[in-house]
């Protein structure tokens, strides 16, 4: 992911959010805490970290257990001989580093007075204490075992984890901090916000997240783990991909971002690799991941159509008004979707060209439906699809709209036919199909992670004819074998014609700012947590 040229209109304080089933961190080695309502062992309290309920304490001598109560709060942990008696000890719940012990069902409470341990019923029990408990003393070695890496993004690596207690897998995220860097500060901080804030079954659950501080500081976020892998991936390896399927995961995908809207949260980065399945087996289970260039909108706000300023996005999946400079809001998600859904669906980018001035050319061409590749495709499926990327975002679909849509709602049998889409997506061997509106180029033909790249230099001009080809490319116009070209430059369009067309196909009429240099410097954003 990439974020073209911001222009800090973003970067203030991250709203305050109602939180979710899931409590917030707080600062320090924050984690989360909390319990389950209506749970056995141990009850929760009035608070993001309160619970109260008996655990077992061991004696000194003869290692007989008795029945202790437990009451924490948000600001202390204390200790009393029954449910209503004073407490036989209290301390903040900064100065106790809560830990599971070596034995079963054992959990430690260290404070600078003394050191006790506590037994648990039963696993279920013991996690949710652990999970009350947990302070700004604790450490992700306390509760997971960090093993390989699997993947890596501009800031931060991801890791394969499992719970200590659980034996569960996760995924690990963790983000280098740079004290210096003023907006990767923001772009941490609104990210753990959100992640701490959404609990949906479309969306990659967060478990636990842990920051440090000083100069080795680090914010690790520990999600579920998706064995699935990305949703690219899993379509180019089916053998049979039909437009039912691709409704299954459409419909899942806009539950999600449906989700997110309604807690005033816009994602700006949906795209293929951003979508994580659970599961190899089909259907596919799928959830949305990877909030580090999403956003709040202010509730406060009077329109969110125009709540955001900031040019971000990933190239091919940026909406025309993310371009402009009258602002956007939610609906750039829906045209991402949009995006995806078309890529599901042949195989190939809507919108695609040479350069900033052919590609913002295509976006007013709109996206291409004809041809062999469209056939398997149904009317309604096309109809959908285009109100997803109308240029106009007050007359796109919203998530809710477009779960309401006919395409929706039609019977899985018009939609079973065989579509091309695996093969398409998975070839690099031929070059971008010349179609009648424009240049549309193949997923693979232009890499899967179209981000994280600099303005690139113009094409050279074509060679005189009878000329030649160039070095590297072969005379039939097919990508060498030493793969795919770089993507075009996305965000701003530079230069003064280039402004130009994009003042003429923007539906805000407006064109953006070309960049001072001549580059385009990508920003924050950090590593997917994609498996």
């Amino acid at each position: 992911m990439s974020d073209f040229g911001s222009d800090g209109a973003e970067l203030g304080a991250v709203p305050s959010q109602p939180s979710a089933s899931t409590p917030s961190t707080r600062s320090g080695h924050s984690v989360f805490g909390g319990g389950s309502k209506g749970e056995a062992g141990g009850r929760p309290l009035p608070g993001k970290r309160a619970m109260a309920g008996y655990l077992y304490k061991e004696g000194k001598r003869l290692r007989n257990r008795s029945r202790r109560f437990l009451i924490a709060t948000d600001e202390v942990l204390a200790q009393a001989p029954k449910e209503g008696a004073a407490p036989s000890w209290t301390v903040s719940r900064e100065e106790a580093h809560v830990f599971p012990g070596e034995r079963p069902l054992e959990l430690i409470v260290a404070t600078p007075r003394r050191t006790v341990s506590y037994y648990a019923e039963d696993t279920a029990e013991q996690v949710r204490w652990l999970r009350a408990l947990r302070s700004s003393l604790s450490l992700l070695t306390d509760f997971y075992v960090v093993g390989h890496q699997i993947g890596k993004g501009s800031y931060g690596e991801v890791f394969l984890g499992h719970d200590i207690i659980t034996h569960e897998p996760c995924a690990v995220k963790v983000i280098k901090k740079n004290p210096f860097n003023r907006k990767q500060k923001k772009f941490i901080e609104r990210e753990s916000a959100i992640m701490k804030t959404v609990d949906n079954d479309y969306i990659v659950k967060t478990l636990d997240v842990f920051e440090t501080d000083g100069a080795d500081g680090t914010l690790t976020i520990v999600s579920e783990y998706c064995g699935g892998g990305e949703l690219f991936d899993l379509i180019i390896a089916s053998q049979c991909f039909t437009e039912d399927k691709a409704r299954h995961i459409m419909q899942q995908v806009l539950l999600g971002v449906g989700y997110l809207h309604s807690r005033g949260i816009v994602h700006r980065d949906i795209k293929p690799e951003n979508i994580l399945a659970c599961s190899t087996e089909w259907p596919l289970n799928v959830k949305l991941t990877d909030f580090g260039l999403s956003n709040f909108i202010d509730g406060d706000s009077s329109c969110h159509d125009n709540a955001l300023l900031s040019h971000v996005g990933t190239s091919y999946y940026i909406s025309p008004e993310i371009l402009g400079k009258k602002g956007y809001g939610p609906p750039v998600d829906l045209w991402a979707c949009g995006v995806v859904l078309y890529i599901m669906l042949c195989g190939r980018f809507p919108f695609f060209g040479k350069t900033d001035v052919e590609y913002v050319q295509s976006l007013h061409r709109g996206p291409n439906m004809t041809g062999p590749d469209w056939d398997a495709v149904s009317e309604t499926g096309r109809a959908f699809l285009t109100a997803l990327l109308s240029l106009d975002p007050k007359r796109r679909l919203s998530a809710a709209a477009a779960l309401d849509h006919d395409w929706m709602l039609e019977g899985s049998d018009a939609l079973q036919k065989n579509l091309s889409t695996p093969q398409l997506m998975g070839s690099v061997d031929y070059a971008a199909a010349a179609a009648a509106d424009g240049t549309v180029a193949p997923v693979a033909t232009v890499g899967r992670r179209a981000a994280a790249v600099r303005r690139a230099p113009p094409p050279p001009s074509p060679p005189p004819p009878g000329a030649p080809p160039a070095r590297g490319v072969p005379p039939n116009g097919a990508l060498p074998a030493g793969g795919p070209p770089r993507p075009p430059p996305a965000g701003r369009v530079g230069g003064a014609k280039a402004a130009a067309a994009a003042a003429a196909v923007s539906p805000t009429g407006v064109a953006p700012a070309p960049a001072a240099d001549g580059m385009e410097e990508v920003a924050a954003g950090t590593a997917a947590l994609s498996v």
